[in-house]
């Protein structure tokens, strides 16, 4: 019972209120220090378990022909009482990230005495030994390319592959198009990502050398491993627990298809409803405002647990022309160290992947799972926001690419086409003129 009532805004970028996430950080700590380690990674399973479900029912929405609004109004509670039974995760998994990184890196500073040992530990205890969605999508297509060189096939475009693309894209299209819809050209996005070039290592290689490399620094340290557990275990969740709720939501594009034609209203006003909202038009004909609707797909939207949706709306203009004067240079915390110079791709939805192309630097107030293969492309990545635990962190880890997070203003400092060195070695980032 942590009190914290998350909410999202158009971003799909999850905040709380400040007073209850401390809170709710306090009470997670205290909880870490009385049930301990393993306490957090059963229940991190449970909800797991939770999440599953979830997605599971809405494949199964997926596959229906609904043939009246009642048909849809009971599928449509029935998601919303398993997303209410798995939503923990969502203030969790938040709340306890600032409490195990500042407590591992307390064990690491005991234990270690020089600072380059100490970040080389805290990085590699803080990446995850389980294999996550994403990161099967990648290593598949890695397999895919594998297939194509040793069929003598150059080409994606060669009709011999063509299945294998298409069986591909049937199963992981939910990272494509996921939580806002997209329907960017997936088949382009696949065709390219098929032409770079091969990973020299499986993902299973990749965390058998996690684990070994896990294994040494712990006898180094000395560190209870079943605390190590329970980082590596967040670190994993963080992102998985994401990875089912944009599954369920890719597998409601149907229910929701169907709904609006019920309605006889545009899907893409219908996606800007809450599920009370479309519950409450189903069964007693009561509509929202259109207008409304329409300022909610540009609007500063924030939805709170308990269902009430307030909408402020922010002129694009006021947004596009807030500056912060002559910065030339940010700084942040560091994710995964390395040096490299691009070109800045700001993406603030799922609609700006297209234009990250190879060796650009990708920035964004925050990553998400549908960013992945446009981080692929880039070198490097900055962020608004995040902790060592979220999403550019971990993602930049497996990549081995350099990544400054929580720079606060990146999105504001920075505009596309800027040229930028990322120091991650040293967490800043300059504009070089």
């Amino acid at each position: 019972p942590l009190g914290v009532n998350a909410f999202r805004n158009h971003n799909r970028e999850i905040g709380y209120k400040l007073d209850e996430f401390q809170k709710g950080e306090h009470i997670i700590a205290n909880e870490l220090r009385v049930r301990g380690p393993a306490y957090f990674i059963a229940l991190a399973d449970k909800l797991d378990a939770l999440g599953r479900e979830l997605v599971a029912f809405c494949q199964e929405t997926a596959t229906k022909m609904y043939v009246s609004a009642e048909m849809i109004c009971a599928d449509i509670e029935n998601v919303m009482s398993k997303a209410r039974a798995y939503s923990p995760a969502l203030a969790l998994v938040n709340g306890i990230e600032p409490v195990i990184e500042n407590e591992l890196r307390e064990m690491i500073h005991r234990a270690l005495a020089d600072e380059k040992s100490r970040e080389d530990a805290f990085q590699i205890f803080t990446t995850s030994e389980r294999i996550d969605e994403t990161e099967y999508e990648l290593d598949e297509i890695r397999t895919l390319q594998m297939e194509m060189k040793a069929g003598g096939i150059t080409s994606p475009d060669d009709p011999r592959i063509a299945p294998a693309i298409r069986e591909h894209l049937e199963k992981w299209k939910w990272i494509f198009v996921g939580r806002s819809g997209e329907k960017d050209d997936v088949l382009a996005i696949m065709k390219d990502r098929l032409r770079k070039d091969i990973a020299t290592q499986s993902i299973h290689d990749k965390k058998d050398a996690v684990r070994i490399e896990t294994q040494q620094w712990l006898a180094r340290t000395g560190i209870d491993e079943e605390y190590v557990d329970l980082v590596k275990m967040y670190v994993y969740f963080r992102t998985h627990r994401m990875n089912l709720f944009l599954q369920s939501s890719y597998y409601l594009t149907e229910l929701l298809a169907q709904a609006a034609h019920i309605l006889h209203m545009p899907f893409d006003l219908v996606q800007q409803m809450s599920f009370q909202e479309i519950l409450d038009a189903l069964k007693t004909g009561a509509m929202p405002d259109m207008q409304e609707l329409q300022a909610r797909i540009y609007a500063k939207s924030m939805l709170t647990q308990n269902g009430y949706l307030r909408v402020k709306a922010i002129p694009q203009d006021a947004v596009e022309s807030a500056g912060t004067g002559d910065i030339t240079t940010i700084t942040g915390t560091i994710a995964h160290k390395g040096r490299v110079q691009g070109i800045v791709k700001v993406v603030e939805s799922v609609s700006d992947l297209s234009k990250v192309e190879r060796g650009d630097i990708l920035v964004a107030s925050m990553t998400i799972p549908e960013f992945v293969p446009a981080m692929e492309r880039a070198a490097g990545f900055v962020t608004d926001e995040g902790g060592i635990l979220c999403h550019a962190a971990i993602v930049s880890r497996e990549m081995k690419k350099p990544c400054v997070i929580g720079t606060k203003i990146a999105t504001k400092v920075l505009k596309d086409g800027d040229m930028v060195e990322v120091d991650a070695d040293n967490g800043v980032v300059r504009i070089v003129t």
